[in-house]
């Protein structure tokens, strides 16, 4: 017979950690400029790499000359049309047709390839991304000082500010201001928006690399004459861009124009989780006209573990109720009237109906962002 031995595990406390940061451009991190559709430009150049989902047009143009030849650095959704120009050895795919004139690659290869970078997973993961960063409360400061915007954060973490787009439209200039190694976070609301011939600081430590402006709602938006110091995520717009640079990553539906592309690896992460984890979740149904009598029916919704009441309204016949907000849970549904038999039909969130009790679904499992439809009762 062998021996036992008892073994006593020790637990210690481990010290608290952040939450992973997150960088927060994703496949576009990659890239100088990542556009969902059309690329139009001429006698400028991107540093680094470019993608575009759709076609793209260059005349008299370079593309990545500050990079090392590591995989494509021309990834085309679509046709290609390039006069007068190189590619730095890194290669081009393209997965429409190819028309070059007095173009070259540096040794680099051109292939017709489809594929290389799935663009409307891209386009949905970062317009939800820009999504949830201009929900995030603003921590930092804004400022009007004689027409320049001063924006203030002191987080070591993430700063994050929020603008109209007439603000920034209407300014000379901005300055940011915020501690080395931090992030900053500009969310800029307005469908049209424009940056023209104004001047961009820095100040406090903070670089380029960490500093993005959202424009979460833009559906155009117009650059000129202007050096940003940062990274520009515009998932919806449509950006004309004449003159000027961006140090950092251009991220938007389409651009045309002769503006420049400055390669500045960006490095834009956010403090713990960008995104709820657990989102409410909802449940509506209606009362059927089947249903004798003129009284109202009361409607709850309950909790089965916690018998928290989460929803309780009066419906008359015909009519619908709605719950909004709910914590994800396991539900039950009930009804009730001052006389009359009710009957429950569960809806496409699934239950089961009270043995013996014909006015209640039990085991609602409303999900994360459950929405829940189709639940009624009637005679």
């Amino acid at each position: 017979m062998l021996a036992t031995k008892k073994v006593t595990l020790n637990l210690t406390a481990l010290e608290s950690r952040a939450l992973m940061a997150t960088n927060v451009l994703g496949v576009a991190s990659g890239y100088n400029g990542f556009f969902f559709n059309n690329y139009d430009a001429s006698y400028s150049d991107v540093q680094g790499k470019l993608a575009a989902g759709g076609n793209v047009s260059l005349t008299g143009y370079s593309v990545g000359d500050k990079i090392s030849n590591a995989g494509p650095e021309l990834v085309v959704g679509g046709n290609l049309n390039f006069t007068n120009g190189q590619v730095d050895g890194g290669g081009v795919t393209y997965g429409g047709t190819l028309t070059t004139k007095w173009f070259g690659t540096n040794g680099g290869t051109i292939s017709q390839k489809s594929g290389v970078v799935d663009f409307a997973a891209a386009q949905a993961s970062l317009t939800s991304t820009s999504e949830a960063l201009a929900n995030k409360p603003s921590n930092g400061t804004v400022v009007n000082q004689w027409g320049g915007l001063i924006l203030t954060g002191t987080s070591t973490g993430t700063n994050y500010f929020s603008l109209n787009a007439s603000q920034l439209s209407s300014s000379w200039g901005i300055t940011i201001n915020a501690p080395a190694g931090s992030t900053v976070i500009v969310n800029v609301h307005g469908m049209s928006a424009s940056m023209k011939f104004m001047g961009f600081q820095l100040q406090g430590g903070v670089t380029a690399d960490h500093v993005l402006l959202n424009f979460v709602d833009a559906q155009s938006l117009v650059l000129d004459g202007v050096g940003i110091q940062g990274s520009i995520l515009a998932p919806n717009a449509n950006v004309k861009f004449d003159n000027g640079q961006i140090n950092g990553t251009l991220v938007a539906n389409s651009m045309c124009g002769y503006g420049q592309l400055n390669w500045v690896p960006p490095n834009i992460e956010v403090c713990g989780c960008l995104y709820n984890p657990t989102q409410p979740a909802s449940l509506s149904g209606s009362i059927s006209t089947s249903i004798c009598g003129c009284g109202q029916v009361h409607v709850q919704l309950i909790n089965q573990t916690t018998g928290a009441v989460v929803g309780d309204v009066m419906v008359s016949k015909g009519g619908t109720f709605s719950f909004a907000a709910v914590p994800p849970g396991v539900y039950k549904l009930t009804a009730s009237r001052a006389h009359g038999t009710i009957h429950a039909t569960a809806g496409n969130a699934g239950g089961n109906l009270m043995a013996g009790d014909t006015a209640t679904i039990y085991n609602i499992d409303l999900t994360s962002g459950a929405k829940a439809t189709g639940y009624s009762f009637g005679a």
